[in-house]
């Protein structure tokens, strides 16, 4: 079994490409164009965006860890998989 992510600019897009990819056709026609055969495609009806915050923290006083936490909690409790990373330049 092979699992396949679409990367898209937009939600209409990535939207698009998984109706193409739900019609009954686009296995014969999948197996037409590749040389490997494709018993069933089951798309997933979740789209999935990964948005990144940056947030400029130059002159910051406070302690930036503690910081991140916090809005890591923020995106957690709105309902988001959240997750922080901290990078000093």
């Amino acid at each position: 079994m092979a699992t396949y992510t679409i990367t898209s600019a937009s939600i209409d897009a990535s939207r698009a490409t998984q109706d193409i990819l739900d019609e009954p056709s686009s296995v014969s026609i999948l197996d037409e164009a590749l040389p490997i055969t494709i018993d069933n495609i089951n798309v997933n009806d979740d789209i999935i965006a990964d948005i990144v915050v940056t947030v400029d923290s130059s002159g910051a006083s406070n302690n930036l860890d503690s910081a991140a936490k916090i809005l890591e909690d923020v995106f957690d409790n709105s309902g988001f998989n959240a997750t922080v990373e901290s990078n000093f330049f």
